[in-house]
This record gives C-alpha cells, structure tokens and sequence, in this order.
C-alpha cells in the first residue's frame, strides 16, 4: 500500500504513521508524530472548508470562513478525539470573510473552533518523507554534515576526519528531531543523559506554551508558601489563556485547554484549595 503514498495529495494519520514506520524502521505513535510538529519537524493539515474562526490579519477581529486544507500552528490539538465539544485551533492557510464569499481569498494567520469528534489531521506525503529522512540522518553524522555544507560538497571539497567530526559534534543539538518522535530512546543510547535537577525538569526544545506554563509555575507557585493565600485554578487559568491568546468560555471561565494547563503546574504537594 504505501508504494502509492507518493502519489497522492494527503496521508491520513495513520497512512503517515505506517509510512514512517516503514521508512525508519521505528514504531511512531499519533502523539509522537504532533510533538515533531510541534518542534517544527514536520507539518499538519486540517480540511477546514466551512469552519468559521476570526483573524486579525484583515481587520480588527474579522470574521472569516476557511477554504480547503490549512496548516495547523497548534499540532499538539490535532489528536483523535471523541467528544463533541469545540476544540480552539490556530490555522494558517486561505480564508474568505464570512457571509461575503467573494470577499477573499486571503492567505493569513487566524482561529477557529472545531468539534473534537470532527478533528482529522492530514500530511503531505513530501513532508513524511523529508521527516524520515531526518530520523534517518541522525544515525548517519557522516551524510549529515556533508548535507550541512551542500555548496561545497558540490564543489568537490574533500571534508578530512577531523571536519566531520567538529560538523558532526555540531550537529548533534540539530539531531534530536528523531529523539522527540521516539521519546527520547534514541539520545539514551548514543550518550548518557545528565540526572534531572532536583529543583525541576529542564526540557530540550521550547514551544509557546510551555514558556507560558513556565512563567505561571513561577509567578504563582514558585515562591508560594503555607501561610500565603492559595491562588485557584481559575485564576492561574484566566493568566494562561490570556497569554496564549485562548478565548474564555461563555461562563466566564478560563478555556479548557487553559484549564488543563494549569492543572499541570500545579505542585503536587499542594492540596486543592
């Protein structure tokens, strides 16, 4: 079956992910393949033909309808789901203003929300096959720091030992793509990883909403102590929805995905309030 995945315009999730698997030579999990996209590894789509969101790219909060197959900016939402209810979405691809479908098209950054149940992520086959060639890639220093110097190697220059070795050491930063999709595996077995600090967890890569999650751990728990008032969950939820821009709920509470959030950087020695 996946001789014909060069072939066609999209994958579905699980085409992508037998496609990995094959080309690689590694088991990918759904979760696995959107945290590479997350770190920019490889793109997602979503078929958002209908879906009305709002963008500020045309006007203030201008209402927009959008057209065929966008990127998703927020990948680590494009996950199966089955429940009913909106997820928030960041898209970038062509839209039309609403109730005026002449009015457009236009090629901007906009959000939308989008029934769990209805969620189907797509990838172009191009972009699996350039990911598994970066999986691959990391276990090759050799190709990889030739590839890094693509004029010169062109050119015919001959890279010495000691080249490949300084390019190879300096690339090994570049190669954690594949360690992001097999969970870190990979790194373990090249080189011992350093003991995890005492005072917290350091992550190799950073994404917006972790930076968001990281300034709220320290502006509401990092200094807290049992004789200070307990700040909520609603509280710390309203800050981080407000950072990463998530509307709130029509109860006037944080967005889900705030809540959660907060949930998470929540101390667990902490008892709820």
């Amino acid at each position: 079956m996946e001789k014909i995945y060069p072939f066609l315009d999209w994958l579905t999730t699980r085409e992508a992910l037998n496609w990995l698997k094959n080309l690689t030579n590694t088991q990918v999990t759904e979760s696995q393949l959107l945290s590479s996209c997350m770190a920019k590894q490889c793109d997602v789509y979503m078929y958002v033909s209908g879906v009305r969101g709002w963008t500020e790219a045309i006007g203030d909060e201008q209402e927009v309808v959008g057209d065929g197959f966008n990127k998703v900016l927020n990948a680590d939402q494009v996950i199966d789901h089955d429940f009913p209810e909106d997820l928030d979405f960041c898209f970038e691809g062509q839209v039309y203003v609403a109730d005026s479908y002449g009015n457009g098209p236009f090629n901007v950054v906009w959000r939308g929300l989008v029934p769990g149940s209805s969620v189907q992520g797509r990838f172009k086959p191009s972009d699996i096959q350039a990911l598994a060639a970066k999986m691959n890639e990391a276990h090759n220093p050799l190709s990889t720091a030739v590839l890094s110097k693509p004029e010169e190697f062109k050119a015919g220059k001959k890279f010495s030992e000691a080249e490949v070795a300084r390019l190879s050491q300096a690339l090994d930063d570049e190669c954690y793509s594949r360690d992001i999709v097999e969970g870190g595996a990979a790194k373990e077995e090249q080189k011992q990883q350093p003991e995890a600090s005492t005072c917290g967890l350091t992550f190799p890569y950073a994404t917006r909403e972790l930076a968001v999650m990281l300034a709220a751990a320290r502006k509401y728990w990092a200094d807290y102590t049992s004789d200070k008032r307990q700040p909520t969950q609603k509280e710390i939820g309203l800050d981080i929805g407000e950072s990463l821009g998530l509307p709130r709920q029509s109860s006037g509470d944080p967005a889900r995905k705030a809540i959660i959030l907060a949930a998470a950087i929540k101390p667990d020695t902490i008892p709820d309030s």
